[in-house]
């Protein structure tokens, strides 16, 4: 099974053998993709399971490139095994690229806190859909948001803190600020 994507219409699966199930001739794969490969564009092949055999004959029907896993589809990663702590590296990196450079530290803290609830903690929701976060991704979220909430920068925050994160992450009536607990947040998606 090979797994063909890039910008085009829609994509029909195609099995080992080089059709897609209903035809097994190449020129009614090629009749299909002839509409949906445009030149210049990215597209590229990638083999799930099997079909090593036939893969350089759809690519050369395609004119489409091979590319391995780890792969990235729709900005996150996808992999047939663990994905890498590289790749999931971005996703930290994109919450710290949200935090706001100049005028972080003339932020009062409640106007940290609206940036937290409604900027910081919404970047990872796109990546907690697809697949759980490993528990350092979001450790690491919560020490962006922990610095960023109590310093207004991204420095230690040790002897600032007037309440443990866990408290600020329970909901507001049990005595918490309301920040969503990326854990159950992840659960519940």
């Amino acid at each position: 099974m090979q797994l063909v994507r890039g910008r085009c219409n829609p994509v029909h699966p195609v099995n080992s053998t080089g059709s897609t199930g209903s035809e097994r001739h190449p020129r009614h794969l090629r009749r299909i993709f002839r509409t949906m490969h445009q030149p210049g564009k990215k597209c590229s092949v990638t083999n799930i399971y099997g079909g090593e055999a036939a893969l350089p004959q759809i690519i050369s029907i395609l004119g489409c490139q091979e590319q391995h896993f780890p792969i990235r589809y729709l900005g996150l990663p996808i992999s047939a095994r663990t994905i890498p702590k590289a790749n999931q590296q971005a996703l930290v990196e994109a919450v710290a690229r949200k935090l706001p450079s100049s005028h972080a530290s003339l932020m009062n803290r409640s106007g940290r806190l609206i940036w937290v609830k409604s900027v910081l903690r919404s970047v990872p929701i796109y990546a907690m859909m697809a697949e759980n976060l490993p528990p350092w991704v979001a450790k690491e979220i919560d020490s962006i948001c922990r610095k960023f909430f109590w310093s207004g920068t991204d420095q230690s925050v040790r002897g600032r803190c007037m309440v443990a994160w866990k408290t600020c992450c329970r909901p507001t009536h049990l005595g918490g600020l309301g920040i969503s607990d990326l854990r159950l947040t992840g659960n519940a998606l």
